[in-house]
């Protein structure tokens, strides 16, 4: 009898002839339970190894075939085709990192990027290492609180700290050289978020570089 395609008998056929398949539909349901958007992270591959079905990425080990055919989801079964090897993030990005027991949230740019592993690369972001789920890596021996990278972040977004003030920034330049907004998070008081009119002169150096940077970035990416 001819397997519907999509089936876990069909995936088994698959992989009884060498091929590797994967299910996105279990990917795209774990994704939703955890939070994440990005599905392919959870998107694992099978084969046959032996005379028994291996999981590929997650590497969990092998089921005989009789225990994965029972246990399989039904239907959404594709083969698998291996991912490009591309970062997600790249040296320069902004992203948001939130610390995970406070959930305090941080904006800090990516400093390295390990591509030892394309398809698994590791970020430096603030002198602490991420993995390519964006989970800090923490040594053995440390308690302190876990921080995880959540999400890439468009210069616009960025928040900039100058004195007991913070927000995002917005050019000005138009209506005079070198100056600028800085817009703070929006309050009870002033729903569009709270504004200052700031200049170049008024920042120290490594200030206004970031001030610079994330404005020529934003016509940049407005272009």
């Amino acid at each position: 009898m001819k397997c519907k395609e999509g089936s876990a008998e069909w995936a088994l056929h698959q992989m009884m002839h060498g091929k590797k398949v994967c299910n996105p539909t279990l990917a795209a349901e774990k994704a939703t339970r955890l939070g994440y958007d990005d599905v392919e992270r959870f998107n694992t591959f099978w084969y046959i190894v032996g005379d028994a079905v291996a999981e590929g990425k997650a590497n969990y080990g092998a089921l005989s075939v009789s225990s994965w055919i029972s246990a399989a989801h039904p239907y959404g079964w594709q083969i698998y085709k291996e991912p490009k090897p591309e970062s997600q993030y790249k040296v320069g990005d902004w992203v948001e990192v939130e610390e995970t027991a406070t959930g305090e949230i941080e904006h800090h740019t990516v400093e390295r990027v390990n591509t030892f592993c394309p398809v698994l690369p590791d970020y430096l972001v603030d002198d602490v290492w991420f993995n390519h789920n964006g989970m800090e890596i923490t040594p053995l021996d440390c308690t302190f609180n876990h921080r995880r990278i959540t999400r890439k972040l468009s210069p616009s977004e960025v928040i900039v700290r100058i004195g007991c003030l913070s927000g995002t920034v917005e050019d000005l330049s138009y209506a005079e050289d070198g100056r600028f907004w800085l817009i703070g998070k929006a309050t009870e008081r002033c729903p569009a978020g709270m504004h200052a009119i700031l200049y170049d002169e008024m920042l120290d150096t490594p200030t206004r570089k970031l001030v610079e940077g994330l404005l020529k970035s934003q016509e940049e990416s407005s272009d």
